[in-house]
């Protein structure tokens, strides 16, 4: 079997390393910087109960493997050759080892993981993260907004990785102009949850009469002006990273709790604020960059002469000569970095002179995301 080309979908822009395929044994899956799955051995005429996600169509046990390996919430799988049906279960017979029961015709094939041991709180769900060896907790699919308050409104926690630090509530307080989402919840812990949920919530306002939850995406410190008195609402702000306003006029910060950072984005009316052009002239150094957060989306590079305005020179002529190769170098150089820097030369961006006796130039449209 043909893993990488099974797999090749699921781990995009990693190497498999060696041979393809099921390795040894044990029947390890082992793509290089991506991830590892082992397996306990196979059980025949064992099937695991209440625990599964999906039903699909394989004719071997061998693809059904594929098919949970594929699946990031797949621990275990059921297999019956008859009915060419796969199962696939998001636990196994280690954190519930009583739904393990004998079963004519499967076969059930489970994964060493470290959920085994059920360190989630109650009513969360396990889910292996096999490329680190670890795990998170997730919420069930019909109950994903399952975030539990801890410490009394101090800060929420999820998936073992987001901390919010959350300031006092302030009474009578409303923040004006930053509202992006007006909810209804009944109580103020709900909303708190409502915050926490949404990547660009920074702080809200609730108000107990309307039971109104309104989302803001930013807070009282870096914009004291705007928190203002309003009778019968509260409001709450959060500690963050955004406070000393760090982004670049007309963008806004999105606070990265998980590692107590920031990035940089654009509004939701300009998606495409940060593409830019820059022309560099022969010989001269490219320095591209992107606010911190943000990295390099080369999307378009010419090296010839499309003007005879930019880099002005007597051999001016139009030569718009356009070659993949220089596309592909300077994305060599810069694509998915903060920043990169190199010399603009013919022998670099294309091999050979695209327009010989023109002074040329190098334009590349990037974008920052």
């Amino acid at each position: 079997m043909n893993l990488e080309a099974a797999l090749g979908n699921f781990c995009q822009h990693r190497e498999v390393d060696g041979n393809s395929g099921l390795n040894g044994w044990s029947n390890f899956f082992l793509v290089r910087g991506c991830k590892i799955v082992p397996w306990f051995p196979e059980l025949n005429g064992t099937w695991l109960q209440n625990h599964i996600i999906q039903n699909l169509t394989t004719p071997t046990s061998n693809q059904c493997q594929v098919k949970c390996f594929a699946n990031d919430s797949c621990r275990s799988y059921n297999f019956c050759q008859e009915l060419e049906l796969c199962q696939l279960s998001n636990s196994d017979h280690v954190e519930h080892p009583d739904d393990k029961v004998p079963r004519k015709g499967f076969v059930y094939r489970g994964t060493e993981n470290a959920c085994a041991s059920a360190p989630c709180l109650s009513g969360l769900l396990c889910q292996a993260d096999f490329a680190h060896d670890s795990y998170i907790c997730v919420c069930p699919a019909d109950q994903p907004d399952c975030l539990a308050l801890l410490m009394d409104g101090v800060f929420f926690l999820v998936r073992g990785c987001k901390i919010v630090p959350w300031f006092p509530e302030l009474n009578g307080t409303w923040l004006q102009n930053h509202i992006i989402q007006n909810l209804t919840t009944p109580t103020s812990n709900q909303c708190q949850v409502k915050c926490f949920a949404n990547e660009s919530c920074r702080s809200y306002n609730f108000c107990q009469e309307l039971e109104l939850c309104q989302l803001s995406n930013s807070d009282h410190v870096e914009h004291p002006d705007d928190r203002v008195p309003r009778e019968g609402f509260v409001y709450k702000g959060t500690k963050n990273a955004c406070a000393s306003a760090p982004c670049l006029s007309g963008l806004l910060c999105q606070a990265d709790f998980a590692h107590d950072s920031y990035i940089c984005v654009c509004p939701a009316d300009q998606p495409d604020c940060l593409t830019q052009t820059s022309i560099i002239c022969h010989d001269e150094m490219v320095d591209l960059s992107c606010p911190q957060g943000a990295v390099l989306d080369i999307q378009w590079a010419l090296y010839a002469r499309s003007a005879r305005e930019p880099c002005p020179h007597s051999a001016n002529r139009i030569c718009t000569v356009q070659y993949p190769q220089t596309l592909a170098k300077v994305q060599e150089y810069c694509q998915g970095k903060q920043s990169c820097s190199f010399r603009v030369n013919h022998i670099d961006l294309v091999g050979f002179d695209p327009c010989r006796n023109v002074f040329k130039y190098l334009e590349v449209r990037y974008a920052c995301k």
